[in-house]
């Protein structure tokens, strides 16, 4: 039980982690309501970063050890079911912190050149079949849409979180809702502050809009739309907003929401289209005939007893470091001894990417493993162009963490 006094250490612990809260003095006149809004938008979002990834941190130890006990037992045994609910629950909760991870735009996706129009169509006939039969439903598109660069799941749960607070601000009365895309021409006021130096003006943007003839949103309450958990419907609800804004950042995009009281709300996703054509970049069974020798880098010490024991369990040599540096010094005197490194993105004093490319200096053609539980899609296109052989999100499976060690050691075994 943990008193009022111990939650506040907590809470402070981790906005101390995230970077603590951007200061700012709220008598300032020249601070206006956006800049107040961007402040906490930014405080909520390294919190809820910072949150996710100390959740998965622990999901992973509770996930892996269950995985572990699960492959020592025989199928008879009484406990197996106790521990096969205490995967499905770690699993429940995974779900909780990547809706976190959305929100804070750094959830990890598989980004792809997209036919935006072929998949809100596949979106609109999900909410043709869904919707009451005292909601219309209207899906418009321009024609000749360009291409979008996005992960196609996280964008079509964007368009549906979107669609689903429409459908909940008509309620039982009669409605419309209008999906609609299109394409608008960027400018400095646009998404300039989003592209960071960026030069958006004349930039073309694929608009989605989403529109309801609802209730609309009190204007007290619209300052507080973004804010994870907030809902004037039910205590347990709040996320469908802000994970819509949180996949719009994470693609490079700008959220816009204007409603009136009574009369309804349109919702305006931009983002960076790609008009011209450009280049992007199974499950095996596990067999480690010749034993390989794995180097671990990870600050967290159950999480590095967890993987030296998974590792060892499927037969592979390990070599444990509990920081950056000393993976380095491990790494600088057997080099030709380790075969793949595992790297911790998140360790303090040097993180995964800077001990990556001291690696690489040490031997240029050396094997990565990345591992986090949370990352930008933008930093691991980066890093996988510089030589990183692979990511695995936390959590993951034991199983998972030794499949993937043994797909980069032999590539060509599927």
């Amino acid at each position: 039980e943990f008193s009022g006094s111990q939650q506040v250490s907590g809470l402070s612990s981790l906005l101390m982690q995230a970077g603590g809260f951007p200061e700012f003095n709220p008598a300032d006149s020249e601070i206006d309501g956006l800049t107040r809004h961007n402040i906490k938008h930014e405080a909520l979002t390294r919190l809820a970063s910072v949150s996710a990834h100390r959740f998965n941190n622990f999901l992973q130890c509770i996930l892996g050890e269950a995985g572990l006990a699960l492959m020592e037992l025989p199928d008879d045994s009484p406990a197996k079911s106790n521990l096969t609910r205490i995967e499905a629950a770690a699993q429940r909760a995974y779900e909780l912190t990547q809706q976190l991870q959305l929100y804070a735009g750094n959830s990890p996706g598989q980004y792809q050149l997209l036919d935006m129009d072929t998949l809100l169509q596949e979106v609109a006939r999900i909410l043709k079949n869904s919707l009451p039969s005292h909601i219309a439903f209207e899906y418009t598109a321009a024609p000749e849409l360009p291409k979008v660069k996005g992960d196609a799941g996280q964008l079509r749960r964007m368009v549906l979180n979107l669609a689903t607070n429409a459908r909940e601000a008509i309620g039982e009365r009669r409605g419309k809702i209008v999906l609609e895309v299109g394409t608008c021409e960027g400018s400095a006021s646009v998404l300039d502050p989003l592209l960071e130096g960026e030069s958006s003006h004349g930039q073309v943007l694929l608009s989605i809009q989403v529109q309801d003839n609802g209730c609309g949103i009190n204007q007290t309450d619209l300052d507080s739309i973004f804010d994870p958990f907030f809902s004037t419907k039910a205590p347990d609800r709040g996320l469908g907003l802000p994970v819509a804004l949180g996949i719009v950042k994470s693609h490079r995009g700008k959220l816009e929401v204007n409603s009136d009281w009574g009369k309804g709300t349109v919702v305006k996703a931009l983002l960076p289209a790609i008009v011209v054509g450009s280049s992007s970049s199974g499950s095996s069974d596990l067999n480690v005939a010749v034993k390989r020798r794995v180097l671990i880098a990870d600050d967290e010490d159950q999480i590095r007893e967890l993987m030296e024991k998974t590792l060892q369990r499927f037969g592979f040599e390990v070599i444990i470091a509990r920081n950056g540096r000393e993976a380095i010094e491990l790494f600088h005197d057997q080099a030709s001894r380790i075969d793949i490194v595992i790297l911790d993105m998140s360790m303090p004093d040097m993180n995964g990417e800077q001990v990556f490319h001291q690696l690489q200096s040490l031997k240029s053609d050396v094997k990565v493993l990345l591992s986090s539980g949370t990352n930008t899609p933008d930093k691991l296109e980066r890093l996988f162009a510089c030589g990183l052989k692979g990511f695995l999100q936390k959590p993951y499976m034991p199983r998972e963490l030794a499949e993937k060690v043994n797909q980069i050691l032999n590539p060509t075994v599927n």
